[in-house]
Protein backbone atom coordinates (compact mmCIF):
# COMPACT_ATOMS: atom_id res chain seq x y z
CA UNK A 1 0.00 0.00 0.00
CA UNK A 2 1.66 3.68 -1.21
CA UNK A 3 -0.65 5.46 1.66
CA UNK A 4 -3.70 6.23 2.98
CA UNK A 5 -6.30 8.95 1.52
CA UNK A 6 -9.07 9.99 2.73
CA UNK A 7 -11.58 11.49 0.25
CA UNK A 8 -14.60 13.75 1.46
CA UNK A 9 -16.62 14.45 -1.20
CA UNK A 10 -20.70 13.90 -1.72
CA UNK A 11 -21.07 13.83 -5.21
CA UNK A 12 -20.73 9.89 -5.78
CA UNK A 13 -19.54 9.74 -9.87
CA UNK A 14 -16.29 11.96 -9.02
CA UNK A 15 -15.41 10.62 -5.64
CA UNK A 16 -15.96 6.62 -7.24
CA UNK A 17 -13.84 8.14 -10.11
CA UNK A 18 -10.98 9.66 -8.36
CA UNK A 19 -11.20 6.83 -5.32
CA UNK A 20 -10.46 4.16 -8.98
CA UNK A 21 -7.74 6.07 -9.84
CA UNK A 22 -5.90 6.17 -6.98
CA UNK A 23 -6.36 3.09 -6.22
CA UNK A 24 -4.65 1.69 -9.63
CA UNK A 25 -1.23 3.19 -8.09
CA UNK A 26 -1.51 1.24 -4.36
CA UNK A 27 -3.79 3.80 -2.92
CA UNK A 28 -6.34 2.98 0.25
CA UNK A 29 -8.97 5.29 0.08
CA UNK A 30 -11.57 5.79 2.20
CA UNK A 31 -14.59 7.60 0.94
CA UNK A 32 -16.56 10.24 3.06
CA UNK A 33 -19.86 11.52 1.57
CA UNK A 34 -20.44 14.56 3.91
CA UNK A 35 -18.36 17.11 6.36
CA UNK A 36 -19.48 15.14 9.91
CA UNK A 37 -18.64 11.68 8.36
CA UNK A 38 -15.08 12.73 7.43
CA UNK A 39 -14.65 14.59 10.33
CA UNK A 40 -15.77 11.31 12.62
CA UNK A 41 -13.26 9.22 9.89
CA UNK A 42 -10.07 11.95 10.83
CA UNK A 43 -10.69 11.55 14.91
CA UNK A 44 -10.59 7.32 14.32
CA UNK A 45 -7.68 6.74 11.33
CA UNK A 46 -4.32 8.84 10.42
CA UNK A 47 -4.02 9.49 6.77
CA UNK A 48 -1.41 10.62 4.59
CA UNK A 49 -3.25 13.29 2.59
CA UNK A 50 -7.14 14.73 2.75
CA UNK A 51 -8.88 15.53 -0.70
CA UNK A 52 -11.63 17.47 0.24
CA UNK A 53 -14.77 19.06 -1.51
CA UNK A 54 -16.08 22.66 -0.13
CA UNK A 55 -19.76 22.21 -0.51
CA UNK A 56 -20.96 19.36 1.18
CA UNK A 57 -24.07 18.18 3.15
CA UNK A 58 -24.35 18.45 7.09
CA UNK A 59 -20.35 20.45 7.78
CA UNK A 60 -19.22 22.33 5.08
CA UNK A 61 -15.82 22.19 3.85
CA UNK A 62 -14.87 25.40 5.32
CA UNK A 63 -15.64 23.88 8.59
CA UNK A 64 -13.98 20.88 8.11
CA UNK A 65 -10.84 22.57 7.46
CA UNK A 66 -10.95 24.54 10.31
CA UNK A 67 -11.58 21.60 12.81
CA UNK A 68 -8.27 19.52 11.33
CA UNK A 69 -5.57 21.28 13.25
CA UNK A 70 -7.43 19.92 16.45
CA UNK A 71 -7.87 16.38 15.11
CA UNK A 72 -4.31 15.20 17.07
CA UNK A 73 -3.90 12.32 13.83
CA UNK A 74 -4.72 14.20 11.56
CA UNK A 75 -3.15 18.10 12.42
CA UNK A 76 -0.35 18.19 10.13
CA UNK A 77 -2.17 15.86 7.19
CA UNK A 78 -1.82 17.85 3.99
CA UNK A 79 -5.30 19.12 2.27
CA UNK A 80 -6.09 19.28 -0.77
CA UNK A 81 -9.65 20.86 -1.73
CA UNK A 82 -11.00 19.92 -5.25
CA UNK A 83 -13.99 22.14 -5.20
CA UNK A 84 -16.21 23.70 -8.12
CA UNK A 85 -15.97 27.15 -5.98
CA UNK A 86 -13.23 29.20 -7.70
CA UNK A 87 -13.27 32.35 -6.92
CA UNK A 88 -10.42 33.97 -5.60
CA UNK A 89 -11.59 34.43 -2.24
CA UNK A 90 -12.79 30.68 -1.69
CA UNK A 91 -9.16 30.23 -2.69
CA UNK A 92 -7.80 32.54 -0.36
CA UNK A 93 -10.09 30.84 2.50
CA UNK A 94 -9.46 27.36 1.65
CA UNK A 95 -5.45 28.64 2.12
CA UNK A 96 -5.92 30.28 5.17
CA UNK A 97 -7.96 27.27 6.60
CA UNK A 98 -4.68 25.14 5.79
CA UNK A 99 -5.09 23.83 2.57
CA UNK A 100 -1.85 22.99 0.73
CA UNK A 101 -3.20 22.90 -3.05
CA UNK A 102 -6.68 24.52 -4.24
CA UNK A 103 -8.09 22.63 -7.67
CA UNK A 104 -10.99 23.08 -9.91
CA UNK A 105 -12.83 20.32 -10.70
CA UNK A 106 -14.11 20.74 -13.44
CA UNK A 107 -10.85 21.70 -14.66
CA UNK A 108 -8.53 18.66 -13.33
CA UNK A 109 -8.73 14.97 -14.70
CA UNK A 110 -8.13 11.93 -12.49
CA UNK A 111 -4.43 11.65 -13.33
CA UNK A 112 -3.87 15.60 -12.80
CA UNK A 113 -5.34 14.86 -9.33
CA UNK A 114 -3.54 11.13 -8.85
CA UNK A 115 -0.13 13.06 -9.65
CA UNK A 116 -0.55 15.63 -7.19
CA UNK A 117 -1.46 12.90 -4.88
CA UNK A 118 1.88 11.13 -5.42
CA UNK A 119 3.54 14.12 -5.35
CA UNK A 120 2.65 15.60 -1.85
CA UNK A 121 2.86 12.16 -0.28
CA UNK A 122 6.16 11.03 -1.88
CA UNK A 123 4.47 7.62 -2.45
CA UNK A 124 4.35 5.97 -6.35
CA UNK A 125 6.59 8.97 -7.78
CA UNK A 126 7.68 5.74 -10.00
CA UNK A 127 4.27 5.10 -11.52
CA UNK A 128 3.10 5.68 -14.80
CA UNK A 129 0.04 7.79 -14.67
CA UNK A 130 -2.30 7.56 -17.60
CA UNK A 131 -5.58 9.40 -18.38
Amino acid sequence: MKGKVLYIEDETFFANTISNKLKEYGFDVDLAADGESGLRALTETAYDIILLDLVLPHIGGFDVLKQIPAIEKNKKTPVIVLSNLSSDSDKRTARQLGAREFYVKMNSTPSNIATLVISITGQGADAHISS
